[in-house]
């Protein structure tokens, strides 16, 4: 507890890379120490502290005593922030960066059919993917083909799509300083992006349409939607 008071005040007071990094460290440690009640209640607070409201919840779960108002009362509010927030506005640690692994070009077996009716067929697939130089793999990648168009048909297709997904940088930071958001896109910024969930619309013409769900640094308790049509950025915009 006194080394996360510390820690704790430092990252409030300066925020700096370094002070994220050490938590970032200490959070590796009480990790390891999943049997000791005392450092999963310190866990709970870092990982408030980072921003995984989720994961915080779901740890402080773990030790906290409901017949304790105090303890019921913070259970309350974490869950409403679990729910709106989830993991998904997390402090990054930006002195670490990932190992991203080896992923394999898309095949037909990957993805799983979910829907199918008069006017569109949609899939979903589970794979490890790369989109935006991050890692995607928390969602699966949603698919939609319409009405006539087979899998089959568009396979390659869409795995050469995803494969240029994996990095779009000058093409995401020209639309952005090129609209008017009040911040300048720069490669920190690129580098921010968590990617939250993808969608691809394949028309009839087998044309494909993009529309990718982000947080950024920017706006941390917002959603940046970001629309492609082919390889062309149409539309970027913070939701909520």
């Amino acid at each position: 507890m006194q080394e996360y008071i510390t820690l704790s005040k430092d990252f409030r007071e300066t925020k700096s890379p370094e002070s994220i990094d050490k938590l970032y460290s200490f959070l590796d440690e009480l990790r390891l120490q999943e049997n000791d009640k005392q450092a999963t209640l310190v866990l709970s607070q870092v990982y408030s502290l980072l921003a995984f409201h989720k994961s915080a919840y779901e740890t402080f779960l773990k030790t906290a005593d409901k017949n304790n108002p105090k303890d019921t009362k913070k259970l309350f509010t974490m869950s409403e922030l679990a729910k709106s927030h989830g993991d998904n506005f997390i402090v990054k640690n930006k002195l670490k960066k990932p190992v991203l692994p080896k992923t394999e070009r898309l095949i037909l077996s990957d993805f799983e059919l979910k829907l199918e009716n008069e006017n569109f067929t949609s899939f979903e697939t589970d794979k490890k993917l790369i989109i935006f130089g991050k890692l995607f793999d928390n969602e699966p990648l949603k698919l939609c083909l319409s009405k006539g168009v087979k899998l089959e048909s568009c396979i390659e297709k869409i795995a050469d799509y995803v494969q240029w997904l994996c990095d779009c940088k000058k093409i995401l930071m020209k639309f952005y300083n090129n609209n008017d958001f009040e911040d300048e896109a720069n490669d920190d910024w690129y580098d921010s992006l968590e990617i939250i969930g993808v969608l691809l619309d394949v028309n009839e013409k087998e044309k494909i349409f993009a529309t990718l769900n982000c947080g950024d640094d920017f706006w941390s308790d917002h959603i940046l939607d970001i629309e492609i049509d082919d390889k062309k950025v149409v539309s970027m915009g913070y939701d909520g």
